[in-house]
């Protein structure tokens, strides 16, 4: 084994012999001896009781639940647009004064049950994709319904319906309803242009044991072709009403809704612009935690105190045993 000389440190004093290093520090330690029926024994007692006691007490009566009962997370939901679309006009003729129902739907079980008032139009949609996950961002509907001469509207109603999954700590697989409605009693509506997020809303957390991880199911959101035809019948109310029941679901929050006047009711080649965009962020999930992370979180807390009590009693120990506070045996 060679040993390059040069590459090793050391020092020298002025005759040139070498100077000894510290290589390794150790603490001398002395061991405080007494018997079992002694008051040192009576106060080392106290203060190891006080060390694993004290922070019991300190970490339940701190005002916070020692055993977390509901916990959170961050994840953005997978979400797919299931083509389904529906906006219903109020309008009446700025000729005679009639008023009449404007139906505008993707769905040809619906279209058939209003066929005096459905208007055929002109449906874009748009998808913005993350690039790195793949996961749907945004997603913008355009509409463009032309109006009749002397068309007027007055109010409108629309609602698109979403698939929405969550894959991570809980599971849940339903379908969820984009709504929007606006009107204007002062001037017609030439337009309605809305940017919002789709929000997750829970009315208890989730679970996450592995036993009740299944995916969560609801009754879905429009009747299936069978009863619709059987109903023969359309109705925002209904359906709103039975959402708004739902433990869980997701609602659109708009961030300034404009509407816009730009045309008069006399003009020709007339039509009415939509534009919805619906944002997916990530969404904060409530949650059952299992027993490892209830466990966890309450070992944390017990520990963070039972650190701080240790030292401190260790410091007042070492005053006591210093200072030869009570008798005991001295060995080095």
């Amino acid at each position: 084994l060679k040993i390059d000389s040069s590459s090793i440190l050391y020092s020298t004093d002025s005759n040139g012999a070498m100077k000894a290093v510290v290589v390794h520090r150790e603490p001398l330690t002395k061991r405080f001896l007494t018997s079992r029926v002694s008051f040192c024994y009576i106060f080392v007692a106290l203060c190891n009781a006080v060390v694993l006691l004290v922070p019991l007490f300190v970490s339940f009566g701190n005002g916070e639940e020692f055993w977390i009962k509901h916990s959170t997370y961050r994840e953005q939901p997978q979400t797919k647009f299931l083509y389904k679309f529906i906006m219903v006009m109020d309008t009446f003729s700025s000729l005679n004064g009639k008023k009449m129902e404007l139906f505008i739907s993707t769905i040809d079980e619906y279209n058939v049950l209003r066929p005096e008032s459905v208007r055929m139009s002109m449906i874009e949609v748009n998808e913005e994709r993350n690039e790195r996950n793949g996961l749907l961002d945004a997603f913008t509907v355009r509409a463009e319904v032309p109006l009749e001469n002397g068309e007027v509207v007055k109010r409108i109603q629309s609602f698109l319906i979403f698939d929405f999954r969550l894959q991570k700590r809980v599971r849940l697989d339903t379908d969820v309803l984009v709504y929007a409605a606006t009107e204007s009693s002062l001037s017609p509506i030439s337009g309605y242009d809305s940017d919002g997020q789709l929000i997750l809303r829970q009315s208890d957390p989730f679970s996450s044991h592995v036993a009740d991880r299944k995916t969560a199911a609801y009754e879905p959101i429009l009747s299936n072709e069978a009863e619709a035809n059987a109903t023969n019948t359309f109705k925002f109310a209904d359906i709103l009403k039975t959402y708004r029941a739902r433990t869980v679901a997701a609602d659109y929050v708009t961030e300034y809704p404009i509407l816009h006047h730009d045309f008069s009711p006399d003009d020709e080649n007339r039509a009415f612009q939509m534009r919805m965009k619906v944002k997916i962020p990530q969404q904060t999930i409530r949650y059952i935690p299992t027993l490892v992370e209830v466990l966890k979180d309450a070992w944390i807390k017990y520990l963070s105190v039972v650190i701080v009590c240790w030292y401190l009693m260790d410091a007042i120990k070492s005053f006591v045993f210093k200072h030869h506070l009570f008798n005991s045996t001295i060995l080095t």
